[in-house]
């Protein structure tokens, strides 16, 4: 048995969508957990037609931003031992779950993941990096460094939308990281996850679709410096564990600084990078890169915004 948690947060367009698919799988024994997350669009009012005992729905009060508390709500009140998530502007292929019940009974440590498909406005449906890289592979296990590898070069093998985990595992590193980030708190989720379990099973094919113009997160947020909650939950790592070894060390850096340089680029588009903002950037594990946001930084706002369209233009 398999418990899904759907946060909902006005996706009256999306709802459906999301719900049916869940709905519609291969595999039938789970329970389906819808968080209303404090939705004011008429939403959930859409799915009072839907006849289907494995549905319950719970409503929070006050919205949390990026879902990070639904979620945990949703784990609190799950049955089973797996837990498996769903935003509800995205969905699954009808053999998503099949797939993670397949992955369950692989030698595992409580983390798997599977594939997905990376939707556009305009209509196409790309394979995610990770699935590109290993879809000749059937199985793909990784380790803790390999998965930060992998993240920090655009081949993360981890979706919200893929993932399952064992409850006591995921309530075991707290949750999801509520009242402390507004973007990025999946990441970190993850990178806890791997750090505890050093253990992850994955099937690179698709079972998942993103609908990337749908996505809150992605939409509504600015990519953060001084607040990035990647870089902060890295920084406790590397102060509280004097067990890290150094390829661990380097690659959590090379981790935290692939997620930077989306803020340190934004800030550079608009003219105001800052040389303040190369603090939380890990200079001696990318010398290149620090040296060239940082001679940047000192330039005048109207030439950083120059540099940035003429860097654009010539890698597109």
């Amino acid at each position: 048995m398999i418990s899904v948690i759907v946060p909902v947060h006005n996706n009256r367009s999306q709802i459906l969508r999301s719900v049916n698919s869940v709905l519609n799988q291969d595999f039938e024994n789970f329970e389906l957990l819808i968080i209303d997350d404090a939705s004011i669009d008429g939403g959930i009012d859409l799915l009072n037609n839907i006849s289907d005992p494995r549905i319950k729905i719970f409503k929070r009060r006050t919205a949390g931003p990026g879902g990070y508390a639904a979620r945990n709500d949703g784990i609190k009140q799950a049955s089973f031992d797996w837990i498996t998530f769903l935003d509800a502007d995205d969905e699954w292929l009808p053999n998503h779950l099949k797939s993670i019940v397949e992955l369950i009974h692989q030698d595992n440590k409580g983390v798997v993941s599977t594939g997905w498909y990376d939707s556009f406005p305009d209509g196409r449906n790309e394979l995610n990096g990770f699935s590109i890289k290993f879809k000749e592979q059937e199985i793909v296990v990784l380790d803790f460094i390999q998965f930060l590898r992998l993240s920090a070069d655009f081949k993360t093998p981890i979706h919200t939308n893929t993932v399952a985990i064992k409850k006591k595992i995921i309530q075991g590193i707290g949750g999801f990281p509520e009242n402390r980030c507004i973007r990025g708190g999946d990441v970190t989720t993850w990178m806890n996850l791997l750090f505890l379990t050093d253990r992850l099973v994955c099937k690179p094919k698709p079972t998942a679709i993103y609908h990337r113009e749908d996505s809150h997160v992605t939409v509504n947020t600015i990519p953060q410096i001084a607040n990035n909650c990647i870089y902060q939950e890295v920084r406790k790592l590397l102060d509280q564990d004097h067990k890290l070894s150094s390829p661990q060390v380097r690659v959590l850096k090379l981790f935290s600084n692939f997620h930077i340089r989306f803020g340190l680029n934004k800030k550079l588009k608009v003219g105001k990078l800052q040389v303040a903002d190369m603090a939380y950037f890990y200079a001696d594990v990318a010398y290149v890169h620090y040296f060239g946001f940082g001679s940047l930084a000192l330039m005048p706002g109207l030439i950083q915004k120059l540099v940035f369209s003429i860097s654009k233009k010539v890698l597109s």
